[in-house]
């Protein structure tokens, strides 16, 4: 009897499972298959894939911001690149992007990429602020700053440029740590240091070549041989100076300056080696050289009037050729004058000219309106 009990709960048992299987078939038919989380993942990973570009493309030109705060810009990359490392798990597998990050944390993938990201922006918006505040503050410096590297300062002062740029960065750290005081004292004393260099900059490139000409043709006795010409050059040169003094920025006028120089020392030197030819010329070689200078005055001369002033002295040629040069110029600048009153005064012609024209079209104008009025009067009505 106990064995039919035990066949019949056997039975039993395998009836109920059977029953419950069928029933959770019949719950699955109903509530279809499990949801593709597929779909979910690759729209979380466009979007994690978009704020990576958008931020890579930020943080590659960002290296200026580091001036600014290099605590701050550090702790911007260091969140960047823990950012980064989450990113590159997933980058490949956007399924991935949605799967727990650990066994110790509840969070995706993304989900710690964007929390890395919030820091960034963060970190970012900061740095931005205090750009925004330092400019404003220490504009003057940043425009000098930008100067001395245009003009190589370091090339020619590396010692000094290096002070200058411990310098300047010295300001950007009183702003971050908000001593606005400090910094506008700082700078006070940056700029005038700046300008000085600024200024034996400009002279090292402009000046400092012209002297060692100077000094070579100093040590070529020059001076002895032209002095009056040289010492016209050393003036040119003592100008020049001054003017870059003055006008550190001012290229154009020190270039006309510097231009001057060089044309003195050229003169200068030409004149030398002419003294030194004279030196060595011959006594019967003389009246050759005299006659070449009178032949060359000749030609000169005849360019203008054909005139010879062989029978005088040799002074008084070249005053004649350079008296005659200068009236040529004087005619000449005579004419031009002629020439722009004569286009002056056909432009106030042709302005005449349309005025009258304007003013014959007018009478006509008013003379053929009163003939239409008067036709029409004496124009016969027709009859009905």
């Amino acid at each position: 009897m106990g064995n039919y009990k035990k066949l019949a709960l056997v039975l039993f048992s395998s009836a109920a499972i059977s029953a419950c299987s069928t029933i959770n078939e019949g719950i699955r038919k109903i509530e279809g298959t499990p949801p593709d989380t597929s779909i979910s993942a690759q729209s979380v990973y466009d979007e994690a894939k978009i704020q990576y570009n958008t931020w890579l493309a930020k943080l590659e030109s960002s290296e200026s911001l580091k001036l600014y705060s290099p605590s701050l810009y550090q702790d911007t990359m260091q969140a960047w690149s823990k950012a980064v490392d989450i990113y590159e798990d997933f980058a490949e597998d956007p399924a991935v992007a949605v799967k727990s990050y650990s066994f110790f944390s509840s969070g995706t993938y993304a989900e710690r990429f964007q929390a890395e990201i919030a820091k960034v922006d963060a970190q970012y918006d900061k740095l931005l602020k205090l750009k925004a505040r330092a400019d404003e503050v220490l504009s003057p410096s940043i425009e000098q700053m930008a100067y001395l590297e245009e003009i190589n300062s370091e090339k020619y002062y590396p010692e000094r440029f290096k002070e200058m740029k411990s310098m300047y960065k010295s300001l950007f750290a009183y702003i971050a740590d908000k001593e606005l005081a400090d910094a506008q004292n700082k700078q006070a004393e940056f700029l005038n240091q700046a300008k000085k260099l600024e200024i034996e900059t400009v002279l090292e490139a402009n000046i400092k070549p012209l002297e060692e000409d100077f000094n070579l043709l100093k040590s070529q006795q020059i001076n002895e041989q032209a002095p009056i010409s040289y010492l016209k050059a050393k003036a040119e040169l003592a100008l020049a100076t001054q003017t870059v003094k003055s006008n550190p920025r001012n290229s154009q006028l020190i270039s006309e300056a510097v231009k001057k120089v060089k044309f003195e020392l050229a003169h200068t030197t030409n004149v030398a080696a002419e003294v030194r030819n004279l030196k060595i010329t011959k006594p019967n070689e003389l009246e050759s050289l005299v006659l070449d200078l009178e032949g060359q005055l000749l030609s000169i001369s005849k360019v203008f009037d054909k005139a010879d002033f062989r029978d005088t002295p040799l002074r008084k040629q070249f005053q004649q050729v350079a008296q005659r040069a200068n009236n040529l110029s004087q005619s000449h600048e005579a004419i031009l004058q002629e020439v722009l009153d004569l286009k002056r005064h056909i432009e106030l012609l042709k302005i005449q000219l349309k005025t009258a024209q304007a003013q014959i079209e007018a009478q006509r104008a008013s003379q053929t309106e009163p003939a239409k009025e008067n036709k029409e009067v004496n124009e016969p009505k027709p009859t009905t």
